[in-house]
């Protein structure tokens, strides 16, 4: 790919998508920002009018997502990197969230991603190359107590990830998962929603996640994004950017710890789970 690369970004209006326009047309970059509501960025493009295209995109609509990048390919010539940062969680018990709750969260986290993926592909593949960046959670590694649903999105998300890795090597397409852990972003603030059905057999377990999140703004261990956008960009740049991108000291420990439980896991078990076969 070329040193300059020109970036197609969802969920640009705030937190690790906003961040990452601004320090990739920092980075001399070039931006196609899609949002749902691109007038928010109106005085940010009309400073970068070169570089910086706005454009709407709602993730759960096929149509959009096409038009979308075909209005970026018109605009700059070329699609090098992909991120998929749109999406939200939402917060509460497997026995809370309503089953309209659960699908809306699928059908941004999971399907709003895939129809993007489906939009982009082909010209990647024709290019030879490309950057795919998804912008998992650390949750999608190791899901918590009341981040069943959104966790569960995000290991979806981890898979397709690592299919799709494999089944585009062949054509010069990497695949780069990004985990963050606890960042101070509007995530706590306009990303997240509560399961509808709230129950007091679960109050502890809920409140105490959500005064966590809460916490994150004042918190001296949560990240900073405009650290963790530099980075996502330092690996973008690479010539072999790694499958996984943790961030974060959270995420990293958590990551090291569930790696060990499963690994104990699997040895205590081993001699009996590889003693399947049929006797000879």
């Amino acid at each position: 790919m070329p040193s300059q690369k020109v970036w197609f970004i969802t969920g640009s209006s705030s937190g690790f998508g906003r961040e990452l326009v601004v320090q990739a047309l920092a980075n001399g970059d070039k931006v196609i920002a899609t949002l749902r509501k691109p007038e928010v960025l109106s005085d940010f493009v009309a400073e970068n009018p070169e570089n910086l295209l706005a454009l709407r995109l709602d993730v759960t609509r096929s149509e959009e997502s096409t038009a979308a990048v075909q209005a970026g390919l018109d605009k700059f010539g070329r699609i090098d990197i992909v991120v998929n940062n749109a999406g939200y969680g939402l917060i509460g018990t497997i026995e809370e969230a309503t089953d309209e709750q659960i699908q809306a969260q699928y059908d941004t986290n999971v399907f709003g991603v895939i129809k993007v993926l489906r939009a982009i592909l082909p010209v990647f593949r024709k290019q030879k190359s490309g950057l795919i960046m998804n912008i998992s959670s650390v949750a999608g590694f190791a899901s918590f107590p009341s981040t069943g649903i959104y966790a569960s999105t995000k290991f979806a998300l981890e898979a397709l990830s690592e299919s799709l890795a494999y089944e585009n090597a062949q054509f010069g397409v990497k695949v780069c998962i990004v985990e963050p852990g606890a960042f101070r972003t509007e995530f706590q603030k306009g990303s997240l929603r509560l399961a509808e059905n709230r129950m007091p057999e679960y109050s502890e377990t809920c409140d105490g996640f959500l005064e966590y999140i809460a916490d994150l703004a004042t918190n001296p261990s949560a990240g900073d994004p405009q650290k963790a956008a530099v980075e996502m960009i330092r690996v973008a740049h690479m010539d072999n950017p790694p499958l996984r991108l943790p961030l974060g000291v959270d995420a990293v420990t958590r990551m090291e710890r569930k790696l060990a439980e499963v690994s104990a896991n699997v040895a205590e078990l081993r001699d009996r789970s590889t003693a399947m076969a049929y006797e000879s």
